[in-house]
């Protein structure tokens, strides 16, 4: 599976005194790659358990960043997020029940 995440956020500023912030608009792109195996163990007639484990990888930009700046201040500061891991070890359980002739329920 292949997916991109796109995240935007616009520019604002707060009002009201020195303590006051700006905010600069964001952007943060990434693209993440997994590659695993699913399994389904039947439990009964309706009722399966599922488990998958694969390797995840992740391009693009794995650290969010924003700058900002107080309104009384000279300088800005940034702000840095936590680092998303380049490459990663995905696990997935859960169960699914059939609900019906066409649709089942499935929690992970």
């Amino acid at each position: 599976m292949i997916f991109n995440v796109r995240v935007h956020s616009d520019a604002f500023a707060e009002t009201g005194g020195a303590a006051a912030l700006s905010i600069g608009e964001a952007e943060q792109q990434s693209t993440f790659l997994t590659l695993g195996a699913d399994a389904r163990l039947p439990l009964g007639s309706s009722v399966a358990a599922r488990l998958g484990a694969g390797w995840q990888h992740g391009w693009g930009d794995l650290a969010a960043t924003v700058d900002n700046r107080f309104a009384g201040g000279a300088s800005g500061f940034r702000i840095v997020g936590a680092r998303l891991p380049e490459d990663a070890a995905v696990v997935d359980l859960g169960l699914e029940a059939d609900a019906g002739p066409i649709s089942a329920v499935r929690e992970e």
